[in-house]
């Protein structure tokens, strides 16, 4: 018997096609199926296309007992609702409930999949996440159908979503292409109002390929807005106009088949489209929560913008472009359509069915990512933004490269996610006895890391690649089941023991925290390191072979070029980061208020960022009477932070070395303020000369009187034009995108492979 949780809502057409699409997939795999639908209506569920012999379950309980009295037979499988899940008190308490059944499956082996699933942020909370991490490590097969989930759980593979299987097929294609007449248009009922601009756009786009615009409803809570927008091209709308999901989606399906290109800010409108031979277009006026990684995780060129500030003739340009190219998204559509049947063949398999520990052909994860930092996690409002941006985007330049990883992070583990909620002014300051026991208590949480990593690792095959981010009194790597097959590389941001110890003064086991981080990187095949000023200092504090040592800087987000410029009328100077003593920010503040006195445009200074110094310089600022000068926009989402980077001219990074003989860092935010198009003011590093060499317009300084020169001379310069600020833009994308930093990693570590590794491991 096979049990299929399949509740999706009532109102939306794209959640009955992609459970349709898994329902198909399970009914190949057996005679019979119990599907749960909850409260969906009677059109919902004749839309599924269920068999005769198949069950329906409307009563989530009497389903979960049903299912778990069957999971002691040996043919048993039980699918997890696809779509969208949050992590809430509802969806969580619902994941809770399973887990007995879960445990009873596991007599025969893990049956439970977990396929197609993307992670909502919506009402996210951590303690609900545990409870449905229990039931994703209790799954025979996890597949994410994006990069940002699978990194929130750890664990699992990557591949489209179940709709991009669900069109024609391409054996019973039609010779003859239909007439595409339309362009068809699609909008949340919950989204912005739509701009002029963004209205002129989409009309002038029809104009200029002879269709006619057409509103559309797939989600019946649009239907308002649909004849809003209709209104504002002066165009027809096609209307949901009975309760048949049925009707709904042929008449779709009609209109897609007969459309050049369809824009929306819905996924499954795009992906729909997209089978029909349609091009799926995303400009929107708002934040793109789906659409941009779906898209990606099936292997596209973005799709999708955020066109804030776009003029129409850019938005119909960047559409143009994308149409003009059917032949890349009509690949990629028909490589997006093969994975998706991979993955089906994978859970129909009697491998997938009887818990086999290995992967399909082709599946085996290459890299295992090892993060040992406890207040280090991924989620958009992260205490770590700095090492959630690195650890991020290494992953996607991974998936960019075609290789599929599994993330080992120790804020995921049970009971350890508390400690990604500490911030970094929480212990400073803290007294010798309390950093005595924070001490204790990370060696104590540091050995419980080890074991699930040791018990996470044993059931999986070896990988080809550990690589860990090295952490204070931290070795994963050192508890990995299969490091002994694997080319162990070691990642290092800096000397952390001394670091910790003597910067940020919360270590006081510097001795034990020192000799641990010399053996993990004297056990490391490769260690990567983000300068050569830093791989110096690695020589001398571990005693390291310098050709053991690679140097792979931070990179850029390739993503962040199509975030359009926001001009403002004043000159915005911008500081992003921790806001702590050495970055010096209080003579930032003081140097601008002096440049801002004698300058003719009006100047303003604004820093994002939390950290212990938040608190004096806004007592500061306000004895100076700087409040119209200087503002504070804490700490916040990197989206968002983003969004208010986009108006900035000037990015400041004033590193400086620390307890080091010189300043190793590779600074993450000059590579962030370079692809937004900034002029950079900056200490002197290497990133900042290759930046420089890149395009970017780079000022390096040395001392307080030089930074302050040359902020007056950056205020008082005309700026530069757009047409040059975006070729920089591109080129800096072009020479230090991720993708490209994590191949010079992979290379090394294949040349490693097939020669001989460390000695001392």
């Amino acid at each position: 018997m096979i049990y299929y949780w399949c509740a999706g809502q009532d109102d939306n057409i794209g959640d009955v096609i992609l459970r349709r699409r898994m329902l198909r997939t399970l009914q190949s795999a057996g005679p019979r199926c119990a599907v749960y639908v909850g409260s969906a209506s009677d059109g919902f569920v004749e839309a599924l296309a269920l068999r005769p012999e198949d069950i329906v379950h409307r009563n989530f309980l009497g389903f979960v007992g049903s299912a778990t009295v069957h999971s002691l037979r040996k043919n048993w499988l039980f699918g997890f609702n696809p779509g969208e899940i949050k992590c809430n008190r509802k969806q969580s308490l619902m994941h809770a409930l399973l887990i007995p059944m879960m445990l009873v499956s596991l007599v025969h082996g893990r049956r439970c999949i977990r396929v197609g699933v993307g992670v909502g942020m919506d009402g996210y909370h951590a303690v609900w996440r545990a409870l449905i991490a229990v039931t994703v490590r209790l799954c025979g097969v996890n597949v994410w159908r994006d990069a940002s989930s699978r990194a929130l759980f750890g664990t699992g593979d990557i591949a489209p979503d179940w709709a991009f299987d669900e069109g024609p097929d391409d054996s019973t294609a039609q010779d003859v292409e239909p007439d595409r007449e339309y362009l068809g248009v699609a909008v949340r009922y919950d989204g912005p109002a739509t701009s002029a601009a963004w209205v002129a756009a989409v009309r002038s786009l029809a104009d200029g390929l002879g269709i006619t615009p057409v509103v559309l409803v797939q989600v019946r809570r649009d239907s308002p807005r649909a004849h809003e927008l209709a209104a504002s091209l002066g165009c027809e709308v096609l209307d949901w106009i009975d309760e048949s999901h049925a009707e709904q989606e042929k008449r779709l399906r009609d209109l897609y088949r007969r459309s050049v290109a369809v824009i929306s800010d819905r996924l499954h409108v795009l992906v729909m489209a997209l089978g029909e031979g349609a091009i799926p277009l995303g400009p929107m006026e708002h934040r793109d929560n789906k659409i941009a990684g779906h898209f990606a995780a099936a292997g596209f060129a973005p799709v999708s913008w955020d066109v804030r500030g776009w003029v129409p003739d850019r938005i119909v340009s960047t559409a143009r472009a994308v149409i003009d190219d059917r032949d890349s998204v009509d690949d990629a559509a028909r490589t997006a359509r093969n994975r998706v049947r991979e993955v089906g063949l994978r859970v129909t398999s009697r491998r997938a069915r009887e818990g086999d520990r290995t992967r399909a052909p082709g599946t085996t994860p290459s890299v295992h990512y090892m993060v040992g930092g406890f207040r280090i996690s991924l989620g958009d409002n992260s205490n770590t933004p700095g090492p959630r941006t690195h650890i991020v985007n290494f992953l996607r330049g991974l998936e960019q490269q075609g290789r599929q990883s599994d993330l080992y992070i120790a804020s995921s583990f049970p009971m350890m996610g508390r400690f990604s909620t500490i911030r970094q002014s929480d212990y400073t300051g803290a007294g010798g006895s309390t950093i005595w026991i924070a001490d204790a208590v990370r060696v104590v949480s540091a050995i419980w890391c080890g074991l699930n990593v040791t018990a996470r690792t044993i059931v999986k095959p070896a990988p080809q690649i550990i690589y860990e981010r090295v952490s204070v009194l931290q070795s994963l790597t050192s508890f990995h089941a299969r490091k002994g097959s694997a080319v162990r590389i070691v990642e290092a941001n800096g000397v952390l023991s001394r670091e910790t110890a003597q910067d940020r003064k919360v270590l006081r086991s510097e001795r034990l925290a020192r000799a641990l981080e010399r053996r993990v990187l004297r056990r490391a095949d490769l260690v990567v390191a983000v300068s050569d000023r830093l791989a110096d200092e690695l020589v001398d504090f571990a005693d390291l072979d310098r050709g053991r040592i690679l140097v792979v800087p931070n990179g850029v987000d390739e993503r962040l070029v199509d975030l359009p410029r926001e001009g403002t009328a004043c000159r915005v100077i911008g500081f992003v980061g921790s806001v702590v003593k050495w970055q010096n920010l209080d003579q930032l503040i003081l140097a601008v208020s002096r440049v801002e006195s004698g300058a003719c445009d009006d100047v303003r200074l604004e820093i994002v960022g939390d950290g212990a110094e938040l608190e004096n310089l806004k007592e500061m600022v306000q004895r100076a009477n700087l409040g119209d000068l200087v503002t504070f926009h804490g700490r916040m989402a990197q989206a968002d932070a983003f969004a208010v980077m986009t108006n900035w001219d000037i990015g400041i990074a004033g590193h400086q070395k620390s307890s080091s003989s010189s300043m190793y860092h590779s600074p993450l935010k000059l590579y962030e303020y370079a692809a937004l198009g900034l002029a950079i003011v900056c200490t002197d590093s290497s990133d900042a000369r290759s930046l420089a060499t890149s395009g970017a317009d780079v000022r390096i300084f040395d001392d307080t009187s030089e930074f302050e020169s040359t902020l007056r001379e950056l205020v008082a310069a005309p700026r530069r034009h757009p047409a040059d600020v975006e070729r920089s833009r591109a080129a800096v994308i072009r020479d230090h995108a991720w993708r490209a930093r994590v191949g010079t990693v992979l290379d090394a570590a294949s040349n490693l492979a097939s020669g001989e590794r460390s000695s001392t491991r």
